[in-house]
């Protein structure tokens, strides 16, 4: 039987501006970016709701590389989440310039019979109340992973904390994870998330790589080198799916593994970043992640 993941996460619109150019109202979300990179490994299952507005380009595209939208939920007269940003000041950290919630104030968590055992599930970034909800939904969990911004942080801070518990592995930036633990070093934080019930974590630091943690261990990634780097929008959605996408298609939980699983994300990423929107995550195949991760290996030795 076909490996499944089910994804929890957005769809919507994103404008993006980079030193590279600019692009009006392309598909991005989080649910997006992490089912296209999970895809080279098992069968993603994209749990969404959009507006009436949802280009059915876009949903052709997503079936055309073999995500299962049947339960993306379009709502009669409402409008897409919308973002706009700009990396003109910094390509590793966006400048929120407009957000249009939309649709997601009506996000809808009640999970279909159907996908209730599915063993391996990824919550994107939405409310963690609304991530709580779904995975006491899911009758068969072995591997969840989870992720989220700081606007969650500031605002729900003891809601993701209850999580810990529920998850397998959880996807924080630098900021992300200084503000969520309020220590001011990475080492130090990842110590203390540990400590009231994380079992993993990974922190994502841009253009210097990314780190695994989980009790006692540590594995310290660096980032594929670049030359160029296009738009940087979903490039951490893209690294949890390939992650969550190689540990459904392995189904192995240990360290080593995890570590596998952590350089496949790093040269997921290291593609996504190479063109605008899901360019590059639509026009790679696994052949090509598979080569770049053999020469990526070859500079970890």
């Amino acid at each position: 039987m076909e490996n499944k993941i089910l994804i929890v996460g957005t769809a919507a619109y994103d404008s993006i501006e980079t030193p590279l150019g600019k692009r009006e109202k392309v598909l991005g979300g989080s649910g997006v970016y992490a089912s296209l990179s999970s895809r080279f490994f098992v069968k993603p299952i994209l749990f969404s709701t959009v507006g009436e507005d949802f280009d059915h380009n876009y949903e052709e595209l997503l079936k055309k590389h073999s995500v299962e939208i049947e339960h993306i939920k379009k709502l009669k007269g409402e409008k897409t989440f919308y973002w706009r940003g700009s990396y003109l000041k910094d390509l590793n950290n966006a400048e929120t310039l407009k957000t249009e919630l939309n649709v997601l104030e009506k996000f809808e968590t009640a999970i279909p019979e159907e996908l209730t055992d599915i063993p391996y599930l990824f919550l994107a970034n939405i409310d963690p109340q609304l991530q709580a909800k779904i995975v006491s939904q899911m009758k068969n969990l072995e591997f969840c992973g989870l992720d989220t911004m700081n606007f969650w942080i500031n605002s729900k801070r003891d809601e993701i904390y209850s999580l810990f518990r529920q998850i397998s592995i959880m996807f924080l930036n630098d900021a992300e994870v200084k503000s969520l633990s309020d220590e001011t070093n990475i080492f130090m934080a990842a110590d203390k998330l540990l400590s009231k019930g994380l079992k993993n974590l990974v922190v994502k630091r841009g253009e210097f790589g990314s780190v695994l943690f989980s009790k006692e261990r540590m594995f310290i990634c660096p980032a594929f080198p670049l030359k160029k780097v296009v738009d940087p929008t979903g490039a951490g959605d893209t690294f949890a799916g390939a992650f969550m996408g190689y540990i459904a298609q392995t189904r192995s939980y240990d360290f080593e593994n995890l570590k596998d699983a952590l350089i496949w994300g790093t040269v997921a990423s290291s593609f996504c970043v190479s063109d605008f929107s899901v360019s590059a995550m639509t026009s790679i195949t696994l052949e090509n992640l598979k080569k770049r991760k053999d020469e990526f290996k070859g500079f970890l030795l």
